[in-house]
């Protein structure tokens, strides 16, 4: 008869101390490119145009022929309830 073998996982890897700095979600990109601004709000792509051209999301910012929105902006105008790009600007223009 031959010894029955149980199976043993691989050894988890050593943790670095880059992985360590800081995790994924505290240093990303500043400026969000529709596709990263539509994972950000969990939307497809479409959709976030479609928010865009009816004033619902922060207006993004032009370089060159770019679209690009930024990041901390969108984080703090979830974080305030997501009002309409008008109160959205009245809010900002507040401060």
């Amino acid at each position: 008869m031959s010894a029955l073998r149980l199976h043993q996982p691989p050894a988890p890897e050593p943790v670095t101390a880059a992985a360590d700095a800081a995790p994924p979600s505290a240093t990303p990109a500043a400026l969000l490119d529709v596709d990263g601004v539509a994972a950000l709000l969990s939307l497809g792509s479409s959709t976030v145009w479609r928010h865009h051209a009816a004033g619902r999301i922060p207006a993004p910012i032009r370089i060159g022929r770019s679209v690009r929105w930024r990041r901390d902006e969108l984080v703090e105008w979830i974080e305030s309830g997501c009002p309409a790009r008008a109160v959205w600007e009245r809010m900002r223009g507040a401060r």
